[in-house]
């Protein structure tokens, strides 16, 4: 889930999608921070920028973990296996800026009621009630 809405920052620059990225519960208050993004394409394209970014992560902990096998132990599968990682790895070549496509990150305190369940939906409907995304429409 999602709303969608046009929202110009101070630079001009206009985000149409806002995500909840993460949500705190202080007991009667919840402390929400929502990323915005051009598109719901931006959004997926830093998924999948993580999860490379992951695989990146662990080739870098396997080669790391066989490297320090002295070379005269190594077996030819090790080896191999090096040089299979550091062309996977090169092959991905991305950095930790990749990761985070929104434009704007911006933090809002919601009260709870009394006794309140908290879920996403509620805490999208919540958000809309906000000047910022009042009219935006869920996603």
């Amino acid at each position: 889930m999602a709303l969608s809405k046009k929202i110009t920052d101070n630079r001009g620059i206009v985000a149409n999608y806002h995500k909840i990225y993460s949500v705190i519960n202080n007991g009667g208050d919840l402390t929400v921070e929502v990323h915005s993004y051009a598109s719901e394409d931006y959004r997926n394209k830093e998924n999948n920028a993580k999860k490379l970014f992951e695989r990146q992560f662990e080739i870098g902990e396997k080669l790391s973990e066989l490297s320090a096998i002295p070379v005269e132990k190594r077996t030819k599968e090790d080896t191999e296996t090096i040089e299979k990682l550091f062309a996977e790895s090169e092959r991905l070549n991305i950095n930790a800026n990749d990761t985070d496509c929104a434009i704007c990150k911006a933090t809002y305190t919601l009260r709870l009621a009394e006794g309140e369940e908290v879920s996403f939906k509620q805490i999208y409907n919540k958000l809309k009630a906000l000047d910022a995304f009042k009219g935006a429409k869920d996603i």
